[in-house]
C-alpha cells in the first residue's frame, strides 16, 4: 500500500508547519523503534506497539501487540478499525486518520499532543493541579493522602504497640493497628502469634533480641559445643569464639513469608571449605572435622561412628573413613549376610523361603532408621531353640542362660514327677532310677538333665551357632558366657539419612550384603555412591544438594550409636555346683544366681 505521512507542527507566531513523507509498505507498524512506519518519540511506547492492516478501501484494522494498548477517540482498546476522523494517540503522539489524495491509499497527520489544545475538544484538562470529579486540588489531596498515612501507619501502630486495651479494642473492630508494620508475611512456624507484635519486638523499630527466642528455643543446642545457642549474642562454653558475634536473626530472618531455616550452602561453606579458616576455628579444639564445600567436588569421604571395645570391657566409639580397612564391627556374632540371602533359599519351618533385605530390616515409624532385629520376630522361623528330641515342641527362651536353664530344670523336674519310664534329654540318668517320692533326689535329677542339655545348646547346635560362647571350669561350678550383641543403630550421627526418600532405590545398590561373609564387615556406602544420584547445590542433571540436606547447625550432644552401653562386656550368667560331685552327694544344691559385683 502506499501511505502519506504529513507531520505538523506549530511554529512559533502560531502558524502551522508542515512536512510530507511517502512510504510503501504492507502493513502500518506503530512503536518506538526506528523501523516503525508511524514512529513515537516517547518512552511509554514500546518498539513495536501496535500494526494497522488494510480492511477496506477507506477503513485500516487496528491490533496492540503491546498489553498497554491504544488511545482511539480517548478510549484505550486493544483492537479496532478506523476510518477517516478517528485519532490515535501514544503517549504525546497524536496520529488523524485523514482522506487519502490522488495517488494514495491512505494518509496521516502527525502531531504532538497539546493538553491545553484538548480542552476546546473535550479531551484534556483544565488544570494539572486540579481533579475535575473531585473539585479538589492535587496538593490538599496529597496532603490527606499524608494524614491518613501517618494516622494508621505511625499512630494506630504506636497507639496498639504501647496500649494493650487500644489493641484489643482494635482487633475487635477489625482495625489492623500494629499489623501495619509487618514488613512480610510471617512464616508458619510464628504465624499463630502474628497477632502480637510485642511479643517478638519488645521496643517499637527495634529487631528481636536473643532473649525472646529463647523462651520458646531455651533447648536448642549451639553449633558447637555444650550450652543454649547463645544468650543475647554470646555463647556459653564450648563453642567457637567466632560464633559468639552472630545472634538468631543474623541467620533465622522473618518475615519473608518462607521459612526461617536458611538452605543456602553458603551459610557454612563459609567457615568449612576453607583450610585456613578451619584451622583458626578448631584450634586446640578435640576434633577430626574435615574442611567441606560443595557436595559433589568438595567433600570428604563419609566417617562411621564405630564401637570399640578394651581389654578392660569399656566401650568406646570411634570415628573412621568408611573405606578404612579398620572398620570392623564389634558385634559378637557369626552372621553371614551371603548365606542368607542365597538365591536357592533357606530350610525353615514353613519350607524352603528366598529371604530378601526387607524381611529383617523394616524402616521405623518415621521411614529415617531402621528397627532392630528381634530373634523372635526375625529369625525364630528358622533357628527354634528345641532342646529335647523327644519333645520336639518344647523350646527355651531366647534370653540370658539362667532362664535357659531354669526352664529346662523345670521341664525335666515335672517329667520326673510324672513317673517317666523312658530315658529323657541326653544324659545316661532316667527317672526309674531315682525315688520320685524323694523331692531332693528328683531336683538333683533334673538339675544334672538341665545342666548337661545347656552345654549341648551353648556350645553346641543353637546359641554357638550365632554367639560367641565362653565355658568357665571353676571348681565346684560350671558356667557359661554368652557375649551380648552390640550391632549399631546409627552410624552416621553426625548427619541424617531418610530411608523412607530412598524407597526407589534397591538396597544392593548401596548396601553390598550379598557378598558380605562376616558379620565384622560394616556395610556402608562411601560418598562416590552417594554422588551417583546427589550432587551440590547447583547440580545439573543429579539431586541438588545443599549443606542442610544432610547436616544439621544446631548440634545437640549425640549419644552412643547403640544407646546407653555397659561397661562390662560378661554377662554373668549361671553357676551350678560340680555336676559329678552333687551326683556322688546325692543330695541337691543350693541354686544361686550370681549379679555383677557379687562375690564367688
Amino acid at each position: 500500500m502506499r501511505l502519506l505521512i504529513t507531520s505538523v507542527k506549530t511554529s512559533i507566531k502560531g502558524g502551522e508547519i508542515r512536512k510530507d513523507r511517502s512510504v510503501d509498505c504492507a502493513e502500518i507498524t506503530l512503536g518506538r523503534g526506528t523501523d516503525q512506519i508511524l514512529q513515537v518519540n516517547d518512552f511509554r511506547a514500546a518498539l513495536a506497539h501496535a500494526r494497522l492492516i488494510a480492511v477496506s478501501d477507506t477503513e485500516l484494522g487496528l491490533q496492540s501487540l503491546s498489553p498497554a494498548g491504544v488511545l482511539l477517540n480517548g478510549k484505550r482498546v486493544q483492537s479496532a478499525t478506523l476510518s477517516t476522523g478517528d485519532r490515535l494517540q501514544l503517549g504525546r503522539q497524536q496520529f488523524t486518520v485523514v482522506a487519502a489524495p490522488d495517488g494514495y491509499d491512505y494518509a496521516f497527520e502527525h502531531r504532538e499532543f497539546d493538553p491545553q489544545a484538548e480542552t476546546a475538544t473535550g479531551h484534556g484538562v483544565t488544570d494539572k493541579r486540579v481533579i475535575p470529579s473531585l473539585k479538589i486540588g492535587r496538593r490538599s489531596l496529597s496532603w490527606l493522602a499524608f494524614l491518613l498515612i501517618l494516622t494508621f501507619g505511625l499512630g494506630l501502630p504506636l497507639l496498639s504497640f504501647y496500649q494493650p486495651e487500644a489493641r484489643d479494642a482494635m482487633q475487635a473492630n477489625a482495625v489492623p493497628g500494629d499489623r501495619f508494620w509487618l514488613s512480610g508475611e510471617l512464616s508458619a512456624a510464628h504465624r499463630h502469634f502474628g497477632q502480637d507484635c510485642k511479643i517478638c519486638h519488645q521496643q517499637a523499630f527495634a529487631p528481636a533480641p536473643d532473649s525472646v527466642c529463647l523462651e520458646c528455643h531455651e533447648n536448642t543446642a549451639a553449633h558447637a559445643g555444650a550450652g543454649p545457642v547463645h544468650t543475647e549474642g554470646v555463647h556459653t562454653e564450648g563453642a567457637h569464639t567466632a560464633l559468639a558475634a552472630q545472634q538468631c536473626e543474623n541467620c533465622h530472618r522473618e518475615h519473608n513469608g518462607r521459612q526461617l531455616v536458611p538452605a543456602r550452602q553458603r551459610f557454612c561453606t563459609d567457615c568449612h571449605r576453607d583450610h585456613s579458616t578451619m584451622e583458626e576455628l578448631l584450634a586446640g579444639a578435640d576434633t577430626d572435622l574435615q574442611p567441606a564445600g560443595d557436595f559433589l567436588t568438595e567433600h570428604p569421604q563419609f566417617k562411621a561412628s564405630l564401637m570399640q571395645r578394651n581389654t578392660r570391657g569399656e566401650v568406646s566409639v570411634v570415628r573412621l573413613d568408611v573405606d578404612d580397612p579398620a572398620l570392623l564391627e564389634q558385634s559378637f556374632l557369626k552372621f553371614p549376610h551371603d548365606v542368607h540371602l542365597d538365591p536357592e533359599g533357606l530350610e525353615s519351618v514353613h519350607g524352603t523361603e528366598v529371604l530378601q533385605c526387607a524381611d529383617c530390616h523394616q524402616p521405623d515409624a518415621a521411614g529415617q532408621y531402621m528397627q532392630p532385629i528381634r530373634f523372635d520376630t526375625h529369625c525364630v522361623d528358622c533357628h527354634q531353640l528345641n532342646f529335647d528330641p523327644s519333645h520336639p515342641d518344647r523350646v527355651v527362651p531366647h534370653g540370658r542362660p539362667a532362664e535357659v536353664v531354669d526352664v529346662m530344670t523345670e521341664f525335666y523336674a515335672e517329667l520326673a514327677l510324672r513317673g517317666a519310664s523312658r530315658e529323657v534329654g541326653i544324659a545316661s540318668l532316667g527317672p526309674t532310677e531315682i525315688d520320685t517320692g524323694d523331692p531332693g533326689q528328683v531336683l538333683l535329677w533334673a538339675r544334672t538333665q538341665a545342666l548337661r542339655t545347656a552345654e549341648a545348646l551353648f556350645e553346641g547346635r543353637a546359641c554357638g551357632d550365632c554367639h560367641q560362647v565362653t565355658r568357665t571350669d571353676a571348681e565346684n561350678r560350671v558356667s557359661w558366657a554368652v557375649e551380648p550383641a552390640r550391632v549399631a543403630g546409627i552410624w552416621f550421627p553426625k548427619s541424617r539419612f531418610d530411608h523412607a526418600s530412598h524407597q526407589s532405590v534397591n538396597c544392593g545398590d548401596c548396601h553390598a550384603a550379598d557378598v558380605s561373609d562376616d558379620s565384622a564387615d560394616v556395610l556402608l556406602p562411601g560418598i562416590e555412591t552417594c554422588r551417583d544420584c546427589h550432587g551440590g547445590e547447583r547440580a545439573e542433571a543429579k539431586v541438588a544438594s545443599s549443606c542442610i540436606s544432610c547436616h544439621r547447625f544446631h548440634n545437640p550432644a549425640t549419644p552412643p550409636p547403640a544407646g546407653v552401653m555397659p561397661q562390662r562386656a560378661t554377662l554373668y550368667l549361671w553357676d551350678k555346683p560340680d555336676i559329678e560331685r552333687t551326683i556322688q552327694q546325692q543330695q541337691p544344691a543350693e541354686t544361686r544366681r550370681r549379679r555383677p559385683g557379687q562375690r564367688g
